[in-house]
């Protein structure tokens, strides 16, 4: 007897690892975030590859009201493009915030007074940056109307003279009114790239208004 108390001591640890390993496993599975998803749900996720990092990232959608205060699965149904209404392109101040700070430095350092504001010149989204440049005793304003995709493509130009406005007169909108755009033979015949600036259009049109006498 006092053998068999001796074989049946050891195997007492064992049976206890066993419990502690199955009592480890069974808390991981409650931890696991995948274990309220069922299969129908995975189904539902969006599988989008990334060929060039090599990735494939899944999508899951996901709903919550204030009334049920759970996540519940949202199939989503995709649609081509074309079905879809388009956004309008971000302005390029936004998309390039340096290069407008930049652009904003050289005409302020070289003397000019400029005022910027977002303007509907096109009559399609999103807005124009416009720029009333002012050079203190002339007797007109340039003015530079950038599209969206500035610098990539030649902002229209537009000659103003000097306005007077009331207290609560929009001092751009007047100015917008009276001016006149730039005629095309007026405009540099040098090619434009995206490495060109506002303040060389300036330069250009102030030349070209001295020689015609208009200033």
């Amino acid at each position: 007897a006092g053998a068999a108390a001796e074989e049946e001591g050891p195997a007492a640890p064992e049976e206890s690892d066993q419990a502690e390993e199955t009592e480890t496993n069974a808390a991981s599975a409650e931890s696991s975030p995948d274990e309220y998803i069922d299969q129908e749900t995975r189904a539902q996720a969006i599988l989008v590859p990334v060929e060039d990092k090599g990735w494939l990232v899944r999508i899951d959608f996901w709903y919550m009201s204030k009334r049920a205060r759970q996540f519940v699965a949202v199939t989503p149904v995709i649609w081509p493009d074309e079905r879809l209404p388009g956004l309008p392109p971000v302005a390029w101040h936004l998309a390039h915030p340096r290069r407008f700070d930049q652009e904003y430095a050289l005409l302020t350092e070289a003397g000019y007074t400029v005022d910027v504001v977002r303007w509907d010149a096109d009559g399609r989204p999103p807005y124009e940056i416009c720029f009333s440049v002012y050079r203190p005793g002339d007797d007109h304003v340039i003015v530079l109307v950038t599209p969206a995709d500035y610098p990539d493509h030649m902002p229209a130009a537009r000659i103003a003279p000097l306005v007077s406005v009331e207290e609560e007169e929009d001092i751009f909108e007047k100015l917008y009114d009276v001016s006149q755009p730039v005629l095309m033979t007026d405009m540099p015949d040098w090619p434009w790239d995206s490495k060109r600036t506002l303040i060389e259009l300036v330069w250009h049109i102030e030349k070209t208004v001295k020689k015609d006498g208009k200033s």
